[in-house]
C-alpha cells in the first residue's frame, strides 16, 4: 500500500493523476459516463462507517469491521483499507469478482442484495455504473503504524444464481447518463496480463 504521494505519481499512458480503476467495462470508444458502461466483472462495496452525506463517524455500536462484513459475504473477495482508515474508524473496500459479466440492471440487483446482507452498512452512494475507485493507498500515519490491510479471501465466486429466486431491490435503479467524475478518463489499452 503506497502513500498518497506515491499514488499521485504520473503513470505513462493514463490521463488521470491518481491510479484507480472501474469495476464496469466501458464500451469501445466510450467515456466514463453511466450509459457507456456495458457490463461488470466485479462488485464493489465501500464501507466508511459514516451515514451517506455525513462527515462524522457512526456511533461505535453501529460501526462494522472487515470481519463483520466477510462473515456476511462468504465469497471470494479482495479487501483493502482505504485512505482514511484508522483503527478507531475502519474504512475499507470489498471487491468481489463475478463468475460471469453482468448488465447494469443485474449489477444493481446484486449490489442491493449484497448491501442487504450487510444490513445496509456500506456507502449507498457507491452504486453508479461509472464509479471510479482509487487504488489502495494509506496516509503516512497508517503506513508507519501498520494500520493498512490488504487481504485475499478464498471462497466460491459470486454468481447471479447466489441471489434468492425472485429477489427484487426495494427501490428501482435510477438510470442516469451522468458520471461521478471527469469525462476524459478513457479506456487504456491493456498491455499483457494484469
Amino acid at each position: 500500500v503506497g502513500s498518497k504521494h506515491e499514488a499521485a505519481a504520473p503513470v505513462p499512458g493514463y490521463t488521470f493523476a491518481f491510479c484507480g480503476w472501474l469495476p464496469g467495462v466501458i464500451r469501445d470508444g466510450g467515456t466514463r459516463i453511466d450509459v457507456d458502461v456495458e457490463g461488470f466483472d466485479f462488485m464493489v462495496l465501500d464501507f466508511d462507517n459514516k451515514d451517506h452525506g455525513v462527515k462524522v463517524p457512526r456511533p461505535v455500536e453501529q460501526r462494522v469491521g472487515i470481519a463483520d462484513i466477510l462473515a456476511a459475504l462468504p465469497f471470494r473477495a479482495f479487501v483493502h483499507t482505504s485512505h482514511s482508515h484508522h483503527p478507531e474508524v475502519s474504512t475499507f473496500r470489498v471487491i468481489l469478482p463475478l463468475a460471469e459479466r453482468v448488465s447494469a440492471d443485474e449489477h444493481y440487483r446484486i449490489w442491493c442484495w449484497l448491501m442487504e446482507r450487510c444490513d445496509w452498512k456500506g456507502d449507498t452512494s457507491c452504486k453508479n455504473e461509472s464509479r471510479f475507485y482509487y487504488a489502495p493507498r494509506s496516509t503516512p500515519d497508517a503506513a508507519s503504524n501498520g494500520w493498512h490491510k490488504m487481504q485475499r479471501v478464498d471462497g466460491p465466486t459470486l454468481r447471479r444464481a447466489n441471489l434468492p429466486e425472485g429477489f427484487t431491490p426495494a427501490e428501482p435503479r435510477q438510470k442516469s447518463s451522468g458520471s461521478n467524475g471527469p469525462r476524459n478518463l478513457r479506456r487504456v489499452p491493456q498491455q499483457g496480463a494484469h
